[in-house]
């Protein structure tokens, strides 16, 4: 799971302001940023199409808590159905402890295609 994930997603703390963020967000294309605590706990998720990009609040305000999680040593194949049958488009890789370490992305070569080796 954990080889066909992208280990360097776009990360910021709850403090963080949105604005800065969603500069960072435009520069990289990307339009999610994982929300991690200082020792790399998933906090939340914050998403460009659901806030207001010149905000000067901090990102804890905005951002979507808690999101959904799957486990480095959960099965690529079944992952990827389930996320299919609920068109989900991707889900965060975290240890046990909820430490983040990386993000699965389904795409539609992603389930016709082996992952990445190591």
């Amino acid at each position: 799971m954990l080889a066909a994930a992208n280990r360097t997603p776009i990360t910021c703390g709850p403090s963080d302001i949105v604005a800065v963020v969603v500069d960072r967000l435009r520069r990289a294309g990307r339009t999610v940023c994982v929300v991690v605590d200082p020792a790399g706990v998933v906090c939340g998720r914050m998403r460009l199409d659901r806030l207001e990009p010149s905000d000067d609040g901090p990102v804890e305000a905005v951002m979507e808590p808690g999101p959904t999680t799957i486990r480095a040593d959960a099965p690529l194949d079944e992952t990827l159905a389930r996320m299919s049958a609920r068109h989900v488009t991707s889900l965060l890789v975290t240890t046990p402890e909820g430490v983040l370490l990386g993000e699965l992305r389904r795409t539609e070569d992603a389930a016709a295609s082996p992952p990445p080796t190591e």
